[in-house]
Parts: C-alpha cells; sequence; structure tokens
C-alpha cells in the first residue's frame, strides 16, 4: 500500500513539472516571438541619425535676406560625392550612429 501511494506522489509531482515546463517553454516563445517582432519593427538608420549629417539650417545673407539650406552629408560633401536620399543611410559605409549620451 505505501508503494503504491508513493508511485502516485511521483507520477503527481511528474505531471506538475511537465506541466511546469510546458508553461515555461510557451513562455520563452512568446518572448522570443516579442523580441523578433521588435527588431522587425525598429526603424531603420537614415542619414538624420548619422554623425556626418549636418541637418537643414537658416542663412543669413549678405543682403539681409534668409535661406534654408538642405540637410547634408558633411563626408560626401568633403570627399566631392552626390549626396543621396535619407533611406541611404542603410547601405553607407560612411555611416556612423549619432549618439549623444
Amino acid at each position: 500500500m505505501a508503494t503504491d501511494r508513493a508511485t502516485a506522489d511521483y507520477e503527481a509531482e511528474q505531471q506538475n513539472r511537465e506541466k511546469l515546463q510546458d508553461g515555461c517553454a510557451l513562455e520563452i516563445s512568446l518572448t522570443e516571438d516579442a523580441i523578433e517582432h521588435a527588431l522587425d519593427s525598429s526603424p531603420s538608420p537614415v542619414c538624420a541619425q548619422c554623425v556626418n549629417w549636418r541637418s537643414q539650417r537658416q542663412l543669413h545673407l549678405a543682403d539681409g535676406a534668409t535661406s534654408l539650406t538642405r540637410g547634408f552629408c558633411t563626408t560626401r560633401a568633403a570627399a566631392d560625392l552626390p549626396q543621396m536620399s535619407q533611406d541611404y543611410a542603410q547601405k553607407c559605409s560612411f555611416f556612423e550612429e549619432e549618439i549623444p549620451f
């Protein structure tokens, strides 16, 4: 009789452990899916996030007028290369993320 009770307790404990493991596996799977989704939906880099990017700014001209310059890549300008669109940062070899802190 004692052996049967011990066996029943052991089987009940095993079932509880299996449920816990299944719950943990599901939780890990959901977490991995959430991380993967966050990575997929993260915004891709644009030139304005680069240390080489100079934003548009207002210039005061000698005749008293003002003019708004376009944003541009200082590195491409210094190398006399044509300016590219904002989404070029994904492929740009000069791209270096600007981290202000």
